[in-house]
């Protein structure tokens, strides 16, 4: 996994286990991850030592994984949007060739998927 990989992979977690760090631990990983931070930098904005930051991100990092490990909320995510995906072109392609039946319920359905899954929403809302 390239370091960007990895970066994007922590994002996702943060967005759906952040909350639940200490505050000192979000506010680093933000700074860090989210403003691009240096460690330098982020230690200098919290008035902490550089050692502190890369302890405080790091913890944050194992604590992230751990809440994946034991939750598996990002890997169910990503599961949904696959199957939204996929549901949307089995729905294009039955337009397409002109059959009708129930797609007016299919629609409904992925509608209400689409809406579980929406980026913007947060912890307990899902």
């Amino acid at each position: 996994m390239s370091d960007i990989e990895k970066n994007l992979a922590l994002c996702a977690l943060y967005d759906f286990y952040g909350e639940l760090l200490s505050e000192k631990k979000r506010a680093v990983f933000e700074l860090c991850y989210w403003d691009d931070y240096s460690l330098s930098e982020a230690a200098e904005h919290t008035k902490t030592s550089r050692q502190a930051v890369r302890e405080l991100l790091e913890h944050a990092c194992v604590e992230l994984e751990s809440f994946e490990k034991a939750l598996g909320m990002v890997k169910t995510f990503s599961a949904l949007e696959e199957l939204c995906a996929k549901c949307e072109r089995a729905l294009a392609a039955v337009k397409e060739n002109g059959t009708g039946g129930d797609l007016p319920e299919l629609e409904k359905y992925i509608a209400e998927i689409r809406k579980l899954v929406s980026p913007g929403r947060r912890g307990g809302e899902i």
